[in-house]
């Protein structure tokens, strides 16, 4: 008989570890659990993942146990354990069994570190094996709050939305109690899906940059796009086609009140500031770039309308106009978590206020996703046939990860997330020609000496606010730049620093190495947990990443 979902009771689980250090494989050597009923317990020493495992094996009632990052780091403490039809999202193993209970991920419905919400601070140099002992009392109640902070978000994560299990589900699903849209199908997916993009990225300037600069970001700027502009909710359009070489602005004038799609041949103005995304090959690795000036291009009327309108764009021919028949704004959803956020603020409700912040955020996104990519998995042990049709097996220890290409393909409209998407980098696109001397940009931010004739305030939505400065900024490559005063001394709140460096965690000076031309090897300190990872005791170095990081 089918377990009901409804009779598990919720619990948090979490392991402490030996610090990482690169090439050692940390071993749990303490393990807490902190119940909904307020119930908490430990377990300490080197066998604490099997005193756990029995405490569960005894256990009468069925529990669904998250951990946060469980399904890249704890989980694998126990894995062989664990089984039956599995839930893996993004290379993460988001849900499986264990016995007769459930474990779960929860940085799939909060996805965001610990501390971005509320973490105690601690020196995990005492978590060395010579040390440990002496400090045990301080580490089981750094544990224990981590379990409690974590069910505290978890329990106000499922009174909103139930069993969702990732904040994009449970996003879209709100956004359908304010607003109507219909799903939209496999061929409408693959046709929309080349006008859909990310955020903007790039780089204007690189080296070591001596100026007064100033990091401007905008507030939630996907959601202002959301319930500012309109978008279509359905995939009812008009299509007109053909070669048209003459007045082709004027027909993009003609639909300047309607979302559409427009594949046409363009000519850009010499200004980078403006730009539209243009996927190429660069030695045959395919690249997003916002520096063609002229091509064939496949571009949402919230750009290409506003660019053609201003001067920067001239449209050659247009091949294909796509226009849609529903459209709408997300305005009733924005507008209610946003006032919940606000309203979480002021009752000091900080789990509240996480959650409506994530949802803001993330409705957009599963527009997006791809069913494509979607797999059914089955956890088995070696020597154990899987069931028909699951192939590819990823062994990690005595576990077999099996998958098969899911049978429920479920599009939703890809279509909206690429207006919403287009909306964002107009956004970004009219600040950039209203910047002294931009130097960087990436979606939402930029770094210039100055900004004006855009609106600032700390909090309105849609809105700039300048966020950090300094003296000197690094440019090394896209996410890879750092913002000083020099030699001065950081302020931890940012407010005269900021630093990006994708590929690997660098110093500021580091960054600034490399934006000089220098090679920096960076190595991880932890280890990658993962589908597929080799477990080899004699050689644990196969599971950390070292990287030569060098300009781009």
């Amino acid at each position: 008989m089918a377990r009901k979902k409804k009779e598990l009771e919720i619990c948090v689980l979490d392991f402490e570890t030996d610090p990482f250090r690169y090439g050692r494989m940390p071993e749990p050597f303490a393990c807490g659990v902190a119940f909904e009923s307020g119930e908490y317990i430990d377990f300490w020493g080197d066998d604490c993942v099997d005193q756990m495992i029995r405490h569960f094996n005894g256990r009468e009632k069925p529990c669904l146990i998250y951990a946060h990052n469980g399904g890249k780091f704890d989980f694998f403490f126990f894995l062989d354990y664990l089984g039956g039809k599995t839930r893996i999202i993004n290379g993460r193993v988001a849900q499986a069994d264990f016995g007769k209970h459930v474990v779960r991920d929860s940085y799939c419905a909060l996805p965001i570190p610990l501390s971005a919400y509320k973490k105690d601070e601690i020196d995990y140099d005492l978590f060395e094996r010579d040390v440990r002992e002496a400090n045990k009392s301080d580490i089981l109640l750094y544990q224990r709050h981590d379990c409690e902070y974590t069910l505290k978000l978890i329990l106000k994560f499922r009174s909103n939305f139930g069993d969702k299990l990732t904040i994009g589900s449970a996003a879209i699903s709100s956004l359908k109690e304010f607003h109507d849209f219909s799903i939209i199908g496999e061929i409408q997916d693959s046709d929309f899906r080349d006008y859909y993009y990310g955020g903007r990225v790039q780089c204007f300037e690189k080296g070591i940059l001596i100026d007064d600069w100033k990091v401007y970001d905008v507030n939630s700027s996907y959601p202002d796009t959301m319930q500012r502009l309109s978008h279509p909710i359905s995939g009812r359009y008009v299509e007109v086609t053909g070669k048209f070489k003459i007045g082709a602005d004027g027909w993009v004038n003609r639909f300047k009140n309607q979302p559409y799609m427009c594949d046409c041949e363009i000519v850009l103005s010499d200004d980078l500031r403006v730009g539209l995304p243009l996927r190429c090959k660069v030695d045959g690795v395919g690249k997003l770039t916002f520096e063609a000036r002229a091509g064939r291009f496949k571009a949402c009327s919230h750009e290409l309308q506003w660019l053609v309108a201003n001067g920067y764009c001239k449209i050659v021919h247009i091949h294909r106009l796509i226009i849609f028949q529903d459209v709408s704004n997300f305005k009733e959803f924005v507008d209610y978590w946003v006032e919940e956020k606000i309203r979480c603020e002021t009752e000091g409700d900080d789990e509240g206020r996480t959650i409506a912040k994530l949802v803001l955020n993330s409705a957009y996104g599963k527009f997006a996703s791809n069913p494509e990519n979607y797999f059914d998995w089955v956890l088995l042990r070696l020597g154990e046939d899987p069931p028909d049709r699951f192939l590819e097996p990823q062994v990690v220890g005595d576990s077999v990860f099996w998958k098969k290409p899911s049978e429920k393909k479920r599009y939703l409209n890809v279509a909206t997330a690429a207006f919403i998407t287009s909306g964002a980098r107009l956004t970004l696109m009219k600040a950039l020609v209203r910047s002294e001397r931009p130097a960087y940009c990436d979606t939402d931010s930029i770094i210039c000496r100055d900004m004006e004739g855009v609106e600032i305030h700390d909090t309105k939505l849609g809105a700039w606010k300048c966020e950090a400065w300094g003296s000197e900024l690094a440019v090394a490559g896209k996410k890879m730049y750092s913002l000083t005063n020099g030699d001065a001394p950081v302020n931890k709140k940012g407010a005269m620093w900021k630093k990006a460096s994708k590929g690997g965690v660098l110093s500021a000076s580091e960054v600034r190495r490399v934006a000089m031309g220098e090679c920096v090897e960076w190595e991880s300190m932890a280890p990658s947990y993962r589908i597929g990872m080799v477990v080899d005791p004699t050689a644990p170095e196969k599971n950390f990443t070292k990287r030569k990081i060098r300009a781009t």
